[in-house]
């Protein structure tokens, strides 16, 4: 098990202070019979954002 992810990242020059994240898993994926529970995601995040910020959508190939 990893850590929790955070909710919010500082933004610097924004006109908010935060900004929130959301997290979504995707709808389905292939996967080897028998391995799907050894499956993981990981994500790696700034410290902080600088505005101007535009929203991204990532998606699994």
């Amino acid at each position: 098990p990893g850590t929790t992810p955070p909710k919010h990242l500082p933004v610097q020059k924004g006109e908010e202070p935060t900004l929130e994240l959301c997290y979504t898993a995707p709808e389905r994926c292939l996967a080897v019979k028998g391995q799907g529970s050894a499956l993981q995601a990981e994500v790696e995040l700034p410290q902080t954002l600088e505005a101007p910020i535009r929203e991204v959508r990532l998606s699994a190939a």
